[in-house]
């Protein structure tokens, strides 16, 4: 998370190069406190950057409600993320991002209704998150007894080809589950899992008999 963040800061700030490399080093230092695992650390130094304007101000509020997540203080992460969600200025993908992590948040808490609602612009094709986000909303689906609708977005997440392999496979079990034919290609599929057809069982070779 603190990386993606970084990741869009530098693509946001980029025109404003004196800024950039400040606030670079700024978010530098506090990664590399995060990784040595001295996450209390890394927050306090983020603190001053979160409280700009700007895109190092919204890398480091991601990083800061990552933080406050993996300590354990939900409430105050939800706070964040609903922050970077609802910031106009921010970038769409760092938004985007902020509110599925918000969702991933309080999945639990929230509403099937709400959890579509919040989601489902996020949920298409071609979205950098559209297996992440397709999946908390057909499984949304699943709760309001859409199954015909939940089938349908797992069977477009597990022939999508720019999500992730496991995203795919996951959502391919779960469309085969509702009735849902997700296979475009049975051949491809079992020569990557190395099955053959006449050795379903992938014990070995596939034998021919005359």
């Amino acid at each position: 998370l603190g990386l993606a963040a970084f990741a869009g800061y530098l693509y946001w700030d980029s025109r404003q190069e004196a800024a950039m490399e400040r606030d670079s080093e700024a978010l530098v230092g506090a990664l590399d406190q995060i990784q040595a695992g001295n996450l209390d650390s890394g927050y306090a130094q983020l603190e001053e950057l979160a409280g700009k304007e700007g895109g190092a101000a919204i890398a480091a509020m991601m990083m800061r409600a990552g933080i406050a997540q993996q300590r354990g203080d939900a409430a105050e992460a939800s706070t964040i993320f609903k922050s970077v969600a609802a910031n106009d200025k921010a970038p769409p993908a760092m938004r985007e991002l902020a509110r599925l992590r918000d969702v991933t948040l309080n999945y639990d808490k929230m509403t099937s209704a709400d959890i579509v609602a919040t989601l489902k612009p996020l949920a298409t094709p071609g979205n950098a998150f559209f297996a992440s986000a397709g999946e908390l909303v057909a499984h949304a689906y699943l709760d309001q007894g859409k199954r015909a609708e939940a089938g349908a977005l797992f069977a477009q997440i597990a022939k999508d080809e720019n999500s992730p392999e496991s995203a795919r496979s996951r959502a391919r079990q779960m469309a085969g589950v509702l009735g849902v034919d997700a296979i475009e290609d049975v051949d491809a599929l079992l020569e990557a899992q190395g099955i053959g057809r006449d050795n379903p069982e992938g014990a070995g070779p596939s034998v021919e008999t005359e």
